[in-house]
């Protein structure tokens, strides 16, 4: 009897124990949790600040080579008129890096959702291969442009209303439709994509990440939910001034003759674009501290 007694008090001294046991453990893990987290965020903080800083420098000066190609013709108006090497010269460059500009911006925007995927990518990213993502960019744009140089495939063409030599976009449509779907329509529906699955996936992990570590500071929760409206809208710029950018890439390439008004619009606007592109992109990259934040589920 004894014996059963003193079994029946150690069994309830244990049970004692075992709530205490984890309520100690509990706060020293979670806290462990929450320094990692701040720390991850810290360095990829960095690392995000960095490339952006990058990518903007680069954005500036394709906008500057653009710009000077614009202006141009302003203070050497019959220089390219009567040359035909310049003209195709100033053509063949002006298609490219326009459309390096444009496929620039998507595939940043789609390396953000494969960092957000393969959250442990952004440790492996280096100078050397975001150079090499915007070489291949670059070489890209120029292969598409290449036919360009020859009348069989397209053809160059000197714009009356804009003074510019102009790739003809209604020479040969089958060449129109083969650039726009390979450098404008495909990354465009794969930037749309990328961004309805990346804001589910950003609205799953926002609660699987409430529910783990048990945040009750309302200021927190505050706190990552403007971050997440702050991605949100940063990515519908990216849409919307995406899809600009091509609407104004189509525009200028197709001559009008009759439409000057319209053709001197669409040249204004391409101006205040290149005004206007890298204060978006300053304000973008001051957004993907979620990014950061939400690691994958599977890690929590």
């Amino acid at each position: 009897m004894q014996q059963t007694c003193s079994n029946v008090i150690e069994t309830e001294a244990l049970k004692c124990l075992v709530p205490n046991k984890i309520s100690s453990v509990s706060p020293s893990s979670s806290s462990l949790s929450s320094d990692f987290i701040l720390e991850s965020e810290t360095i990829l903080n960095r690392t995000i600040r960095s490339f952006g800083l990058l990518l903007c420098t680069c954005l500036l000066l394709t906008n500057w080579l653009r710009l000077g190609i614009y202006l141009f013709p302003t203070f050497h108006p019959n220089i390219i008129r009567y040359s035909s090497n310049l003209c195709i010269i100033q053509s063949f460059f002006l298609h490219v890096l326009t459309l390096f500009h444009i496929n620039l911006t998507i595939s940043i925007r789609l390396l953000w959702h494969y960092c957000f995927v393969f959250d442990k990518y952004w440790q492996t990213i280096t100078y050397r291969r975001i150079l090499t993502l915007f070489l291949c960019i670059f070489i890209g744009s120029c292969i598409f442009t290449w036919p360009s140089i020859s009348n069989d495939w397209a053809s160059i063409i000197f714009d009356q209303i804009l003074q510019i030599c102009i790739v003809n976009y209604k020479f040969h449509l089958s060449y129109t439709f083969f650039v726009l779907s390979f450098t404008c329509i495909i990354p465009y529906i794969l930037l749309i994509i990328s961004h309805n699955r990346q804001m589910k996936s950003i609205k799953h992990r926002i609660l699987k990440y409430f529910s783990t570590f048990n945040i009750d500071q309302h200021r927190h929760k505050l706190n990552i939910v403007q971050r997440k409206k702050n991605f949100q809208y940063a990515s519908y710029i990216i849409l919307i001034w995406s899809f600009i950018n091509i609407l104004l890439l189509i525009c200028i390439h197709i001559p009008i003759e009759r439409q000057r008004i319209l053709k001197s619009v669409i040249y204004y606007v391409q101006m205040f674009a290149f005004l206007i592109d890298p204060i978006l992109y300053i304000f973008i990259f001051r957004s993907l501290s979620i990014i950061t934040l939400l690691r994958s589920t599977d890690e929590f």
